[in-house]
């Protein structure tokens, strides 16, 4: 986010803040984010050329303990101070031997390659390397630095062994395999979307029809062609991961019975418009069909046990789906969004469904579910808006969050866990919690013996008043979250919890009384609500601040780089309840406190004149 901003904006303040994330970050210990500080401190032609914030940070970098960093650090210093710079030599003895590579072999794993230092000595740009890198004998082609400007790729004649996405994602047109290469790992071409033509001169590989196979046309290695059908050989048992990758011209494919596995993404935004997936198949990798905006039908023949993960996710003209008996578990996302699925038979023998399963899946028709069926997922038929009526099974024991659309009644087979009535699905664990609201009512009373409303059991319903029974213990996060028509919800007293969002963008919401016995109010729960005008707080233990208003997340982008998202007001970290009356979003709400003064994010008292507070008398 940090570097989104430094590049693509022209307001000098937004330049800073994204110097600000990128400094956040990089303080993490988050390497990639101190590399970039190094590339802009350290360039002359820059307006943020700065001698001494580089030193900073390239002491953060050598106490760092990280091989990566290591050999940033003897890079510089090379070019700096040259090969007898005493840095450089140290920093180039502290590089381990062995260098950690993504190396998935077909026959065997390869954790670790002793590294070819020789590589660091290349002349190059200040803080990367261009070109291939070597084990230290030369034998195995372990890495590649793709931002170089190498169009053909032509391996070292020592080279027998090619690792796993070795030029993945990468810009070559070319690539030449020598003579001596006897293993090549999952398809290092992936994600090649400029590759032309790929000369072998291994003996142990085959070239045909712009296709890449081993020796014995067992394995399909890759595929660089734009053929509108392709006939594949009747050896065939594997194809590597994403080979048909984005190949929109791509309609017809016939795959073989010999055929035993299919890789992750192999099909994955293709052009092909029907699929039958033989029997012998015995591993499907996720997402395998996502994307394919032409498919229309898919056969599952295979005894395989489980369907991947988005398997056919955003298949959008996806219409008929034929699985084998022997599916027990549908994956997460399987059929996520297929607008037009409408034909699908659940085998009797599934026994979990996993989280958005058919989420989206706006022409499914689904009545009764599997007598097997043990647990459903979160949002597993949310937004199925044919569904309207649906039985479970005695056997479910788990369900999950939103897995049923707000207007999709339930008919259950009561269990010791769940039971419904004319309105609810209720679970029973250690108390009654109202788990999902189906009903046509739009004034609601909740029931005396409901102890608590789930995460989203009313979300997007059309509901307009709520009157909570004084057993009420707590209200879960998002539980009336987007429920547009609500216009009063009356809390009762002992209840003790509101959670996250629990009223966010409820448009018609104009007041809220907090009763006393509220010990806990999350953030965002009033968020988005434009008609609030007034607010009572009869609680002591709680605050009303910035977060009440406004939900902030943390997210964490490829589990490294971290920036932080606002929600839909977009206030800014620190902001004062006041900003939002005077930036109009609330311009008549009235807080009512008791005996206290509400508090910005940081904790300082805000001033009661300035922002239209009201102490209430005792």
């Amino acid at each position: 986010y940090g570097l989104r901003l430094i590049h693509t904006s022209n307001d000098q303040k937004q330049i800073q803040c994204g110097f600000d994330y990128l400094e956040k970050s990089a303080k993490l210990n988050h390497i990639e984010s101190i590399i970039k500080l190094l590339y802009f401190y350290n360039n002359k032609n820059s307006i943020y050329y700065d001698k001494t914030k580089l030193s900073e940070w390239l002491n953060v970098l050598e106490d760092s303990n990280n091989n990566e960093a290591y050999h940033i650090i003897a890079k510089y210093y090379y070019d700096e101070e040259g090969k007898e710079s005493e840095k450089y030599k140290k920093y180039i003895s502290l590089l381990t031997d062995r260098l950690y590579v993504p190396a998935l072999i077909m026959t065997s794993q390869i954790d670790k390659i002793p590294i070819n230092k020789d590589f660091y000595n290349q002349k190059s740009s200040k803080f990367g390397f261009y070109g291939i890198l070597y084990s230290d004998n030369y034998t195995v082609a372990c890495g590649f630095y793709k931002w170089g400007n190498i169009k053909t790729a032509k391996l070292k004649e020592s080279v027998n062994v090619i690792v796993s996405c070795l030029f993945e994602d990468s810009d070559i047109k070319e690539v030449i395999i020598p003579k001596n290469v006897k293993i090549i790992g999952n398809n290092p071409f992936s994600f090649c979307k400029l590759l032309k033509n790929i000369s072998c001169q291994s003996p142990c590989f085959v070239v045909k029809d712009n296709m890449l196979f081993d020796g014995n046309m067992k394995r399909l290695i890759c595929y660089w062609g734009n053929d509108k059908a392709i006939k594949l050989p009747n050896t065939l048992e594997i194809i590597d991961d994403n080979v048909f990758y984005g190949c929109m011209y791509l309609e017809q494919i016939e795959l073989p019975n010999s055929l035993k596995v299919i890789g992750k993404g192999a099909f994955y935004n293709s052009g092909i418009r029907k699929i039958v997936v033989p029997k012998n198949v015995t591993t499907i990798g996720e997402k395998c069909f996502s994307c394919c905006g032409n498919l229309k039908q898919i056969t599952i023949l295979s005894d395989i046990k489980e369907i991947p993960l988005a398997l056919c996710s955003f298949c959008n003209d996806l219409e008929r789906v034929f699985l084998s008996g022997a599916i027990r578990i549908i994956g997460d996302g399987a059929f996520y969004n297929c607008r037009n699925l409408g034909d699908i038979s659940l085998p009797s023998c599934v026994e979990f469904i996993g989280s958005d399963a058919f989420y989206g899946c706006t022409k499914l028709k689904l009545s009764i579910l599997s007598s097997s069926l043990q647990e459903i997922g979160d949002r597993a038929f949310y937004n199925c808006t044919q569904i309207k009526q649906i039985s479970l099974p005695s056997s479910v024991s788990e369900i999950g969050n939103k897995s049923f659309d707000s207007h999709t009644r339930i008919l259950c087979e009561s269990n010791d866990t769940y039971f419904a009535d004319d309105c609810f699905l209720y679970e029973h664990k250690d108390d009654v919690s109202i788990k999902h609201y189906f009903g046509d009512k739009v004034d609601v009373e909740i029931p005396s013996f409901v102890k608590q409303i789930s995460q989203s059991a009313f979300e997007e319903s059309d509901v307009h008043t709520v009157l909570c029974s004084k057993s009420l213990i707590k209200i879960c996060d998002r539980a009336f979250e987007c429920c547009s028509q609500l216009q009063s919800i009356i809390l009762n007293e002992n209840l003790k919890e509101i959670g996250e969002c629990s009223f966010s963008s409820c448009e018609l919401l104009s007041e809220l009384t907090i009763p006393k016995t509220v010990i806990m109010f999350s953030r965002g729960v009033i968020s988005s609500c434009p008609n609030l005008s007034k607010i009572i707080v009869k609680s002591n233990a709680i605050e009303i601040n910035n977060e009440s208003f406004e939900y902030r997340t943390n997210l964490w982008y490829d589990k490294r780089v971290m920036y932080e998202e606002y929600g839909p007001n977009k206030f800014l970290a620190g902001s004062c309840i006041e900003e939002f009356i005077e930036d109009e979003i609330y311009p008549e709400l009235f807080i009512f406190v008791k005996n206290k003064i509400v508090c910005n994010l940081d904790g300082e008292s805000v001033d009661k004149h300035t922002i239209k507070v009201k102490l209430l008398d005792e």
